[in-house]
Parts: C-alpha cells; structure tokens; sequence
C-alpha cells in the first residue's frame, strides 16, 4: 500500500468537464453536491458520489437549448489519492438517474455501491471498469446513507424521508450470480414524526425524481438545485425560459411565499406555478390535469392552488422552511460584532434600508440598479430595462457563492463597492468596506439587532419574490 502522509494538506480540484459531447448519455458539468468522500479499502483512491451541472449548455452560453437529460447528471468522480489529482477520464456517470448522494466499497473495492437519493435506487458499478451492474430499485424513499456489513454481505440503507434503515443481502452480487438483492430487514427509525402530514408529502414529492410525473427519466427534481432547502450556487442559462441567465436562489427562510413571488424577476406567484417548470424544462408529465392546466398555464395569471393535492403538498413543505442558517461571521453568543456593528450603523446612514427594510429587508419591488448585462436576457420574455429585478433580502448572504441575478459579483466586498444604485456605497474607505461586509454577512435571519428600518411585513404584491 502506498503511504500517504497524514500530517500533510492537500487541495484536490475536480476539473470541469468541457470535453465530453452533450447526448443522452452524458454531458459537460461541473462537479457539485460533493456530500462525501469514500476512501477504497486499498488507500489509493477516493471516490465522490455528486452531480454534473452543465452550465456550459444553453441558448445563451452555446445557442442549445438546456434540454432535461443534459442539464444534471449522476456521476461518481474518482481521485488518486497517491498523485492527488482527479481521473476525469475514470468518472462513472449514471444514465438515467438524478444526482449521486452517498457511495461505499464493497470489501475487496471491486464494487462500488452508489445511492441516487432522488431516484429511490442504489446503482451498483464495477470500481474499476466503471460498468454498471445490479440496480436495487425496491428502495423505500431517499436513500442517502449507505453501509457494508462485509462479515454478513449486507448492504444497509440509511432511507432519508421513509424514516427508517433497511438491509440487503448482496452476496449473489459479490459472486456474479445474481443481479438482485433480497430486502432482508426493516426497521423504523423515528417514533413519532415531526413535520406535519402535508409537509412530508410535500418533501417527498420535493426529492422524488423517480415519479414520472415529476421527471422524464429520473433526472431532475426539485431538490437537483434546492438540495436540503439551499441552493447549488450555480448560474444558469435559463434563457429559454423567457428569462436570462439566473443564479440559483436558497429557499431557506423564504417561508415558501413568505416573501412574496418566486424567482428573480417574480414570474410566480404561487409556488404551485413549478407544473410549468416540471412539464416544459423537466419532461415530467406534471400533476395538474392537462384541463386545468391549460386554462392556469400563464403563472400570473388563474391561479393553480387547490387544483393538484400534490402541488398544494410541495408549497406546504416550502413555507415550511421559515428559518435561516446560523452565520459563522456572528460572535459565539450570536450576537453582532463590534465591526458588524459599525457596519450596521453604515447601513443606515447610507441609506440601505431604502430598499432593505422590515423584518425581510427587501421592500417588495422590482429595480434597475444598472446590474442587467447582454446576458440577463429578459423577465417573463419581457424586457428587464427600467423594470429590473426584485429586491433580494440580505439574510443568509454570507452562504451565497456570488451575487446579483447572474453571480456578476463573488465577493460581498465586490457587491458593497459597485454601488448597484448607491454613489454613497462607491466611495467608502476600505475599513468602512469591511465593516458594512462583516455586517451583511452577520444577517441570518430577523432579529432585534439585525432588523433596520421599518418593521412592516414584508410586500405580498406581485412584484415581490420568494426565492433570491
């Protein structure tokens, strides 16, 4: 076994695919969702169950359309751990299946048991030719924790949304003899359940790809891009949408339509409006009726609640995600800094809370802040000049990878200096820079020392939106 020093650290980039030609079975993309890294019983390689996101592809990035079996994939990246260099040319990718979540080595690391949480479905390939084999497809919900008992050859699956752990002989997959894998054992892990019933059916339906009303051919649900609630950081080419390119919203704290419409240019105005994204970008066949949904296809226009059980189950689940996550910029009591302090006195006097304001920090309106660049493209397949984008709350900035509509700035000292709007903000001294930054990246959420300005809720108007 090559020896690799443990005292030692290493950054180990997973390259982006730009090779690789955009068919059905595969794809360009960058390597994302990178939840773990499994070591083979050797030492010598790593491999990372994750997803492929191909933000190469779209009418505005290379003129095709962003088309479902070629915006996410499921694939495994492997590493070598004795160079510390990627082996794109290794990579393992899944046809057919949304995005990888967890992984283990079968006892010899010959085979690589590979969990796709979305699809309900535990992918077997073999470690070093990368050929699938066996596919485990009788999964109870969301399989996202994976297990090798190698005295008893049993596989364990820890099942996310069913609650509960189940096990799996595979020893005929060991030997060749067999492609299934007998269910062996049940157990329940949660006594009482804690989300609401409507709540968990709407997080089922939130992670199931494998529902051919959600998704043709497993590929996408709604949790490719909002895994846990969040976001994939990513800017996409949503150009074909009627809109431009659009950097992926968190949904957490957003209280589904707590902050009014949804999206960037606050194209919907029930959460319930995703049947359009479902049938026309995910090839689902959708959970409306094709009647109801032709007479509320327009998202401003009839509304779509109470028309599908299972739309009414989604938007129970997103207002349930009424919280933030905590910012690791706050001190270890939570409270603000002494220098986020100073900033929050600079929000002020800069006159932020113009736009910035309540318990929200966004005042419900759409503004040209002269952020719209050629590839901003258009808003509903309207122009964006003199209308712009809505307003953005501040809380949970500090977890944003970019800002603005299209990611155009990566740093929130970058977003503090460009002014967006505000000549004030343009001229600050540095130290001024870092305390306004520091201040930002404090807010996660309304609180007493983090609300400026008017206390009202925030705007419910169709100009608003839920997702920034």
């Amino acid at each position: 076994m090559t020896h690799i020093p443990t005292n030692t650290r290493r950054t180990i980039v997973l390259r982006v695919d730009t090779t690789t030609v955009d068919t059905e079975a595969g794809a360009r993309g960058v390597p994302n969702y990178l939840h773990q890294v499994v070591i083979s019983p050797d030492g010598l390689r790593a491999v990372l169950p994750s997803k492929k996101d191909n933000i190469l592809r779209g009418q505005c990035r290379d003129g095709r359309k962003l088309d479902h079996d070629k915006t996410v994939r499921s694939v495994l990246n492997q590493v070598d751990l004795a160079k510390g260099e990627d082996l794109p040319a290794s990579q393992i990718d899944f046809d057919n299946q949304p995005p990888s979540r967890a992984a283990v080595f079968s006892p010899l690391g010959d085979f690589v048991f590979v969990a796709q949480m979305e699809g309900n479905t535990v992918t077997v390939a073999d470690a070093y030719s990368g050929s699938r084999g066996a596919q485990i497809t009788r999964m109870r919900s969301t399989p996202h924790g994976l297990y090798i008992d190698a005295e008893r050859k049993l596989l364990f699956t820890n099942n996310f949304l069913d609650r509960s752990v189940s096990a799996y002989d595979v020893s005929t997959i060991y030997s060749g003899k067999n492609a299934d894998a007998p269910l062996l054992h049940y157990v329940s892990t949660v006594a009482t359940e804690p989300l609401k019933a409507s709540v968990l059916r709407g997080k089922k339906l939130f992670y199931n790809a494998s529902d051919i009303r959600m998704s043709n051919e497993s590929y996408i649900s709604c949790a490719s891009c909002h895994v846990d609630g969040g976001d994939d950081g990513m800017v996409w080419d949503f150009t074909q949408r009627g809109e431009g390119m659009r950097r992926t919203i968190s949904l957490l704290g957003r209280a589904g339509l707590g902050h009014g419409n949804l999206h960037w240019s606050a194209n919907f105005d029930e959460v319930q409006d995703f049947e359009n994204d479902i049938r026309r970008e995910f090839g689902g066949a959708g959970f409306m009726t094709k009647a109801d949904f032709e007479v509320t296809a327009d998202p401003l226009g009839a509304r779509k609640a109470g028309k599908s059980p299972e739309l009414d189950d989604l938007a129970a689940y997103l207002a349930s995600l009424d919280k933030y996550m905590r910012s690791p910029v706050r001190n270890a009591d939570g409270a603000l800094s002494v220098t986020a302090l100073q900033g929050k006195k600079l929000f002020g006097d800069l006159q932020c809370i113009t736009c910035h304001s309540g318990l929200a920090m966004r005042d419900g309106q759409r503004h040209d802040v002269g952020t719209i660049q050629p590839s901003s493209g258009k808003g509903s397949g309207k122009k964006l000049a003199g209308a712009g984008f809505d307003t953005p709350t501040l809380h949970g900035i500090w977890s944003n990878a970019s800002s603005f509509h299209n990611g155009q700035k990566t740093t929130t000292k970058d977003l503090i200096v460009s002014g967006h709007g505000n000549s004030n903000a343009s001229n600050l001294s540095p130290a001024d820079v870092d305390a306004l930054a520091e201040y930002l990246r404090s807010l996660d959420g309304p609180k007493d020392d983090a609300s400026v300005g008017s206390t009202a809720p925030p705007s419910s108007s169709p100009t608003s939106t839920a997702a920034q």
